[in-house]
């Protein structure tokens, strides 16, 4: 082995694997792990993922168990505050380099790979500037770069100079508010399109075969995983509603009570504004001021006759008789004219 292949830890395991040491993948994971101790590990049954904080934003970093020989896909699991040049239009990270079509190879470091990624994402999304009519667009995209050599780990958050965000604090899992969007499924197959007609037509001719075949493609089995977590993430989502079912019942109850509460309120308010006008039709009616007339007349009759009777029996003086005889004879003939018109007007058919 050269000298300058020690620099790349994957280049130096990849020729020791046959000593007995760590594979490719096992460094990879080890270096991804120190340098985001927070994340938070899923191993299954083809593949293995990690969830990575950063700012207000969950990542999920996808790993097939043939990665490094496959390129991992990223994903955030909800969807940015803003579009970003890099992420689609299913929350998949699809701008930086290494995940471009054909650009991903197995000495292409993860944890470089995710912490470029949220430094990209962390960062303010820059404004497009037209560019100037005499410089020429180029023509094509631009060159991979070279898979970082490096003699030490991947730098951790706190040990890196550059302007990554700090280590996040322990995650805590929240499936309910979790979205895992499935992405379309792809226009095209490599491992299909590099099979010949022969082949193509014995896999179609044989069922099982087919589908064996077709299961045991990377992208497929991919996809089948992000698809039990999203149905995963959908029975959580589901736990977590029926887990507030008591709650709601409860809610319910106590809104049925009071509306059967305001139903009766508003009877016995009803039926108490029936009354009131009930006796204030009753106080204004015409009999009604009649009667208050006639009984206000023979009041004052009554009253100015028991006047009279003091003044006979000398318990009264003649001025102050006369004052008050004066005022109830006054109210007794206003009342007692006030009657006796309005019967004239009923007699004349007046209302």
């Amino acid at each position: 082995m050269r000298a300058r292949d020690l620099a790349n830890p994957v280049a130096e395991l990849s020729m020791s694997w046959w000593k007995g040491g760590p594979s490719a993948r096992e460094v990879q994971l080890k270096d991804f792990e120190r340098a985001f101790p927070h994340a938070r590990k899923t191993a299954q049954q083809n593949s293995t993922h990690y969830d990575v904080a950063f700012g207000n934003s969950m990542m999920r970093v996808y790993l097939h168990q043939r990665f490094p020989d496959e390129p991992p896909f990223l994903q955030l699991l909800a969807a940015p505050a803003q579009s970003h040049p890099w992420i689609n239009e299913n929350n998949a990270v699809t701008g930086h380099s290494y995940l471009r079509a054909g650009r991903w190879r197995k000495d292409c470091q993860l944890a470089t790979l995710v912490q470029e990624v949220i430094a990209t994402l962390a960062a303010p999304a820059p404004t497009p500037t037209p560019a100037p009519a005499s410089v020429p667009a180029p023509a094509s995209e631009p060159a991979v770069p070279t898979p970082v050599r490096q003699a030490s780990l991947p730098p951790t958050y706190e040990a890196s100079s550059s302007a990554l965000p700090p280590a996040p604090p322990p995650l805590v899992s929240q499936p309910s508010e979790v979205y895992v969007p499935v992405p379309p499924v792809p226009d095209s197959f490599p491992e299909l399109d590099a099979l010949g007609t022969s082949a193509l037509t014995a896999l179609v001719d044989n069922a099982a075969v087919f589908h064996g075949h077709v299961n045991s493609m990377a992208g497929v089995q991919l996809m089948q995983e992000m698809r039990a977590d999203a149905i995963r993430a959908n029975a959580f989502a589901a736990a977590a509603t029926l887990a507030r079912r008591p709650a709601i019942d409860a809610l319910k109850s106590e809104a049925a009570s009071l509306e059967e509460q305001l139903r009766k309120l508003r009877v016995e308010y009803e039926a108490k504004v029936a009354t009131n006008v009930a006796a204030d039709q009753q106080r204004t009616s015409d009999a009604a001021v009649l009667r208050s007339l006639s009984g206000a007349a023979t009041q004052a009759e009554a009253a100015s006759d028991a006047l009279a009777s003091e003044l006979c029996a000398g318990t009264m003086d003649s001025g102050e008789f006369v004052r008050q005889f004066l005022s109830l004879r006054r109210k007794y003939h206003q009342n007692h004219a006030l009657v006796e018109l309005r019967g004239k007007w009923t007699e004349n058919g007046a209302p």
